[in-house]
């Protein structure tokens, strides 16, 4: 356990409920909100304490939460099972999501089939960077809730793969603070695929159309950014390409190592500078880029970031495009579609069938039942090859164009 002031980051049923009872007798909070949200908390601590198994699946997909204290949008993901939370301030909110245990959210595909899987929430919030001073306590603190998150996932559901999520890769070097015995796949590959084919995607409709070559910019040199630029720099190494990171250093490793395979390869001295010299940018980082007052007319952003880091609306007003990097569930046994319908809120994905590239990799690799598939380290060009083929023989392919659960037709 570990205290802030305000804060309380254990599992703690009595906490959540007590806050919850706030809301009794509230003119604003309808009573079938209330009696879901207790009863969601109940089952939440009951599924965690237990030792029974649940639901026997092949795969688990892990993911922490986008909401935070200061951030509203994506405090419509919870709703869907905390309904309740909506008519509290967002401070007592997190005080009852923070006080929760791993959770299951979903269920993947029809039940007892050999390639079912299950989506589990795993306890970390952006807010604990602000609340845990202490940066050993809080490294604690993260490592400790993955691993319960791991364990609760096969124990109660007895899970043979594990995808990591978001952050989580990065958390866990690539899966190896893990403790549990289960195979973890950092997701990278398949998102990194699914962004080299978007891309395609949208140099084949300007070829087609005549328009003139795009330049591509990439905003972000870490993993998914490296290995995206490089493999669509080795698919076109005639187009021209701009590069930008807010780290000097990783700016100039990565201009090198572009540059071996596309020679025209630049770096901007800002992501405004990028914007406005691209015509296909590709944005992989984890903070969000204000454009008021810039024209990005003709222009597309494929956004990687979770939580994105594009507002929808500004990029739409400006002339833009704004394309999340999701894929779609065509399998025929519907795999990885989303049992009960979630799609991560209404700002999420427009379907229970449209999926995350990292989603969508474990799934795969437990339907293969290939550990060998696995991603354990920074992607390469041959993890994105078998995860591609992977995908393309199950049924696994791009969505329709959408950000922030909207399509964009």
């Amino acid at each position: 356990m570990f205290k802030t002031k305000k804060y309380n980051y254990r599992y703690d049923y009595s906490a959540a409920m007590a806050v919850l009872e706030q809301l009794d007798g509230s003119k604003n909070a309808p009573s079938e909100d209330i009696v879901r949200t207790r009863s969601f908390v109940a089952s939440v601590f009951s599924e965690f304490e237990s030792g029974e198994q649940l639901e026997k699946v092949r795969f688990a997909f892990v993911i922490p939460t986008r909401a935070s204290r200061g951030v509203e949008e994506y405090w419509e993901e919870v709703y869907d099972f905390l309904p309740a939370l909506k008519y509290l301030s967002k401070g007592d909110a997190f005080k009852v999501l923070s006080s929760l245990p791993p959770f299951r959210i979903e269920m993947y595909g029809e039940k007892g089939s050999h390639s079912s899987g299950v989506l589990v929430f795993c306890p970390l919030f952006n807010d604990m960077v602000k609340d845990i001073k202490s940066k050993l306590a809080l490294k604690r603190m993260v490592t400790k809730r993955i691993n319960d998150t791991i364990d609760f996932a096969h124990r109660r559901f007895d899970v043979e793969y594990v995808g990591l999520g978001a952050t989580l890769p990065k958390l866990t070097k690539y899966g190896k603070t893990i403790k549990a015995d289960v195979v973890t796949t950092t997701g990278h590959a398949g998102t990194v695929y699914l962004i080299i084919e978007q891309v395609r995607a949208l140099i084949n409709e300007r070829i087609l159309s005549g328009a003139q070559p795009p330049r591509i910019g990439f905003i972000g040199g870490g993993a998914i950014g490296l290995a995206s630029m490089l493999q669509i720099a080795a698919l076109y190494p005639d187009l021209q390409y701009l590069i930008y990171d807010k780290r000097p250093n990783v700016n100039k490793i990565n201009k090198k190592k572009l540059r071996a395979y596309a020679s025209n390869s630049e770096i901007a001295s800002s992501n405004r500078e990028l914007l406005e010299q691209s015509d296909i940018i590709v944005s992989a980082i984890t903070s969000t880029i204000d454009i008021s007052g810039l024209d990005i007319s003709g222009k597309t952003i494929v956004d990687d970031s979770q939580p994105g880091s594009f507002n929808r609306d500004q990029v739409f007003n400006s002339g833009g495009e704004l394309i999340w990097v999701v894929g779609h569930d065509s399998s025929k046994e519907s795999f990885v579609t989303r049992r009960q319908g979630y799609s991560y809120g209404p700002h999420g994905l427009h379907s229970n069938a449209d999926i995350w590239g990292c989603e969508a990799e474990v799934a795969a690799i437990a339907r293969f039942d290939n550990p060998a598939m696995a991603v354990k380290n920074a992607v390469t060009p041959q993890d994105v090859e078998t995860i591609g083929k992977a995908f393309r023989e199950l049924g696994l392919g791009l969505a329709e164009k959408q950000s922030h659960g909207q399509l964009n037709s």
